[in-house]
Formats: C-alpha cells, structure tokens, sequence
C-alpha cells in the first residue's frame, strides 16, 4: 500500500499563486494518502521514501480520510465514484459494497435535472472545464438538503474531489426532533428530553406508527385500520383530530394555523419530516452498512464501525408497543442487522485473540437468538478454549432443554463435537440485504 503525495508537501514548495484547489485545505489534504485518488508518487528531497513509512503514512491518512466528520467523495473524470468516507455515505444512504465503481456523481446529486443548480450539466465535467472549481451549491441528497463544493485534484489529475456539508445542522442541533426507537421510546427536542405520558397513549401510538412508516406517506384509511383495527364507524374525522393532538403535542405553543414541523400533509396522508425528524433506527442502519462492508473485506475500520452500530442498538425496535402488527416487520429487521454486527464483532475478537471479548459478544446473541444452532455451537466453543468446562456444560444444557421445551427437539451437536473449536462464525462473510432499507425517505406513497 502506497502513500500518495504532493510535490509541495515535503519539498517545501509553496503552491503556485492564483491556484485554488478545494484538496489543499485541512480537510480535504488527507486525499493524498488514499490510494488510487491521487496518481503520484514523490521524493523527499533527493530520498525515497522508506517503504514502511509510505505504508505506514497511508494507513494513517485512510484512517483520517474515513473518520472525518466532513463528506468526501472523489470521482474519475467520466463521473464514477472512486472513494468516499463514512459520513458521504450517511448522508446519501450508501452502502460502499454498491456506491464504489457503479455510483456516479450524476445519480447522487442528480446532475441535469430540471429545476435544479446542475439543470443540463454534470458536476464532474464542469469542475473539470473551469480553472476555480464549483463551490456551494445547494442540491438534494437522501438526508435532505446539502451544500456542495467541486476542484480538480491538481493540474495533472482528471479526478475530482466533492465535499459536502448539511444545509441546516442536525436536527438534534438545530431543535429538530430526535425519536429513540431502539429500545424504550424517547422523544427528544434541542438538548431537552420529552418524557410525557401521551407516548402512550394514542398520540404516541400514531408517532410510533409514523415512524415505523417513515418514508411514506400514510393515508387516513391506513392509520385507522392500524389504531383502531376493526372498527366499523366513521374515522376520517377521529384520524385527522388525532393528527392534530399529536402535533400540539410535540410543537407545544404552535400557533394556529401554522403548518407543523414534523407531521407533515402530503397528498390527503401523512409522513414525517426527513429534514426536521431523526430516527435513531436509520443511525444504527447506516453504522451497520458501513460497519459490514468494511468487515466483508477486512478493512481495518470495520471494528470501529461495528462498534459504533452497537452502541446505538439500545434494545428492540419500539419495545414498548411489543404486540403492534406494524410494527413487527422493521423491529424482526433491525434485529437481523444487529445479529449480523455481533456475529462480525465475535470473528474479530476471535481474530485479535481476545476470547472473553468474543464470548461476550457470542453471549449476547444467543440472546437474540435461543434456538440458532450455529450460534450455541460458536459460544460453546469458545467458552471450552477458554478452558471453562464447568461453564460450556450448563451453557448445552441450558440450550438442550430450551430446544426440547419449544420444539421437542434435540441440539444437532453433543459437546464432544466441538474439537476442532469452531473459531468464526462463517455465515457473516459477506451479508447483503437491499439498499432500500437504509431508507431514502422519498416522499411518495
């Protein structure tokens, strides 16, 4: 692996006057180090580089170049994505295993569409026709509104870096509303918490539905059909002053009239705002996404990201309406994505030669998953490399009678099969699931 460089960074060559290239900030430097992005190698002075200090200099400038809380993507001169960071991803809803090398920059900022800064124009070709790049220009990305800035890389590279900043801050930033759904619900606004007793009641029954539906827009007869199942009088009325609790509720001292921040009317239905409205559920999916891909590949910041998706993985998805119907096929998802990231992280420790740490990953998600054979088999396993006999017997027996209780069956291994100990959980090489689940939020019905 190779560091890529500029001329001026170790020669001490000032860049010539009257050259703006958006690569030469603070942010935007660590291009240099990712492979692939920028196509020269240099000498310091009359010395080459050591090959350990080029390698070591990369993986450093990866690191930074994927943490930074600034977007970043790089395109080569036809459009293609060649490299983006974490936080382009999040805020496109990316998943890297699909963005790199099929994405283009006219299919993320949506390059020609009417109506639009780029009406009748793609962002590459005109960054790479001008001499002072493309700087703020608002355009629209999946988390909502966005600022973006183009340069080339230098003069003698046809690729071209975009860096993207949110339009407004974070709607927890900016007094937007931050929902927790993963785990006991919580309401949030600003840096202030909402805990009122209307989360359970039917206001928070119908939020809870707006969120478990986020990215589309609810019709009348479908939010009476969730809340009052079977009801046989008249609830168009019912259902639209129910609307109107829940926004007094949430926007207490709205003034009348005022058209609500976060429930929004579209089209005779409701949805709520992707630019005012945030949902841990989509931080944890996005986190996971990055984290997964990463591991897929043994990218060394898979364990990093993994670790972050399950720090936001507080619990099951809206687990206080435990019973809802609607609620049940997004809470059975995110429970699968959080088995795959506990899985991944298990491999890793194993991996890193950190046992305990995998038995306590391993541990959790047999857990989340009392009957899965493969699950019980990894956890024993290493539980008996670890020299803790006494504690892998009760773990088989324990798994033995909850197998026999619920389906009168017997585990398809016995304890003396563990040897070889299985050390991986095979079936997380390589996890896919659609795209469209990390959610675009387009409001359409």
């Amino acid at each position: 692996m190779c560091c890529y460089v500029t001329p001026t960074e170790y020669r001490g060559n000032a860049p010539a006057r009257g050259r703006r290239h958006l690569w030469t900030s603070p942010n935007l430097r660590v291009l240099q180090g990712i492979p692939g992005v920028m196509g020269t190698r240099v000498h310091m002075g009359d010395q080459e580089p050591s090959t350990a200090g080029l390698r070591s200099g990369a993986g450093l400038f990866g690191l930074v170049f994927e943490q930074l809380p600034r977007a970043l993507a790089v395109f080569d001169s036809d459009g293609t994505m060649v490299a983006c960071n974490w936080a382009l991803q999040r805020y496109a809803r990316l998943s890297r295993r699909r963005s790199l090398g099929s994405e283009t920059c006219c299919t993320l900022f949506g390059c020609g569409q009417p109506g639009t800064p780029l009406a009748g124009a793609c962002l590459t070709r005109m960054t790479l026709a001008g001499s002072d790049g493309v700087s703020d220009l608002q355009l629209r990305l999946a988390s909502g509104l966005v600022h973006a800035s183009a340069s080339r890389l230098d003069d003698w590279c046809d690729r071209v870096v975009v860096e993207v900043t949110p339009d407004r801050p974070a709607a927890r930033q900016s007094g937007g509303l931050h929902i927790t759904t993963l785990g006991r619900t919580r309401v949030q606004e600003a840096d202030s918490e909402r805990g009122a007793p209307w989360l359970d009641q039917r206001p928070g029954q119908l939020l809870k539905l707006l969120v478990a539906e986020r990215g589309r827009v609810l019709t009348v007869e479908f939010i009476a059909e969730a809340i009052w199942a079977g009801a046989t009088f008249a609830m168009e009325g019912t259902v639209r002053h129910l609307v109107h609790v829940l926004r007094n509720c949430l926007e207490d001292g709205r003034p009348a009239g005022r058209p609500s921040r976060y429930v929004l009317s579209r089209g005779g239905g409701y949805t709520l705002s992707d630019e005012h409205v945030a949902v841990d559920a989509d931080e944890f999916l996005v986190l996971a996404a990055s984290g997964l891909d990463e591991f897929a590949r043994r990218g060394p910041l898979a364990r990093p990201h993994l670790d972050r998706a399950l720090a936001r993985y507080g619990g099951d998805f809206l687990a206080d309406e435990p019973y809802a119907a609607w609620a049940l096929a997004e809470r059975e998802y995110l429970r699968d994505r959080a088995a795959h990231v506990l899985r991944a992280l298990s491999d890793l420790a194993v991996e890193a030669g950190e046992l305990p740490v995998a038995m306590a990953y391993a541990e959790r998600l047999s857990a989340m998953e009392p009957f899965d054979s493969d699950i019980h088999r990894h956890l024993i396993g290493l539980t008996l490399r670890a020299g803790r006999r006494t504690r892998a017997l009760r773990l088989y027996q324990a798994y033995q009678l909850r197998l026999h209780r619920a389906f009168g069956e017997r585990p398809d291994f016995e304890l003396s099969d563990l040897r070889p100990v299985p050390l991986r959980l095979a079936q997380v090489d390589a996890p896919t699931w659609p795209l469209g689940r990390l959610r675009s939020r387009s409001l359409t019905t």
